[in-house]
């Protein structure tokens, strides 16, 4: 036990007389982000530092009222730094500075984007019937930390009616490097030339892939139900049967 005890008083000597400061962040001659840099030097086991007498210069500016100084520790956040090699001084009382350096770069935004808004308009007129119509298309795609990129396909137009099958389109497109890709929404998936090829679905269409494993999922809905339009609903009209009896005939109409 005395033996131990004299090893850890003789291992902890020695860590104290090599203590000094020691850069933490950032290292030198290293290149980092301009974003969020942090300044941090450990003086920890160094005697007789006074935190009054502490002076820390970025580019030979004193940055000192902007960092945590203690007898053990002296911090400083930045939020931006120009791209660029920078250096640093600390000044520890008498003791000559401490200088390092380091370089920032500008790095690209872990979330790119780009889009377009596109519309038209028609107007057809044969002898007192005028049709117009108008379409608005959204186009929007992007990508985020390299392994997800997404896409819209948005098509709005004035020919939609509940009285028939969908004439507006809302898809969202979502890919996970090779490994998956999932449509929300409005897509036109592709199983067989027995299954279906191409019919648009409205729903879910997803598509995962792993090597040999592959598995596609769809799930939604390809028609929907309409209603008939109230002031055409119906006709009638009276007929006679063979025996001469009139009777009035009803029938239905724009319903499928």
């Amino acid at each position: 036990m005395k033996k131990n005890f004299i090893y850890l008083a003789l291992f902890t000597s020695t860590l104290f007389s090599q203590s000094g400061v020691l850069i933490m962040s950032p290292e030198p001659n290293s290149e980092i982000s301009g974003n969020d840099v942090l300044i941090a030097i450990s003086t920890f086991g160094m005697k007789g530092v006074n935190p009054d007498n502490i002076q820390l210069l970025l580019d030979g500016e004193d940055i000192s009222d902007m960092a945590y100084i203690d007898e053990e520790m002296v911090t400083c956040l930045l939020d931006q730094l120009d791209p660029g090699l920078h250096q640093v001084q600390l000044f520890l009382g008498e003791r000559g500075p401490k200088t390092w350096s380091f370089t920032t770069t500008l790095r690209e935004p872990t979330l790119k984007y780009s889009g377009r808004i596109r519309s038209s308009s028609s107007m057809d007129q044969i002898d007192n019937q005028t049709l117009n119509i108008s379409r608005v298309m959204v186009d929007f795609k992007g990508s985020a930390y390299e392994w997800l990129k997404f896409k819209t396909n948005v098509k709005l137009t004035t020919q939609e009616k509940a009285l028939y099958q969908p004439r507006n389109v809302l898809g969202l497109e979502l890919s996970l490097k090779e490994y998956a890709t999932i449509n929300m929404g409005d897509s036109n998936p592709r199983l067989s030339h027995f299954t279906m090829n191409g019919k648009r679905i409205r729903g879910l269409n997803a598509n995962f892939r792993w090597g040999w494993f592959n598995l596609h999922v769809v799930r939604g809905e390809i028609n929907r139900a309409i209603k008939g339009d109230l002031k055409k609903a119906y006709s009638y009209s009276i007929d006679t049967d063979d025996e001469g009896t009139k009777y009035l005939s009803l029938s239905r109409n724009s319903y499928t």
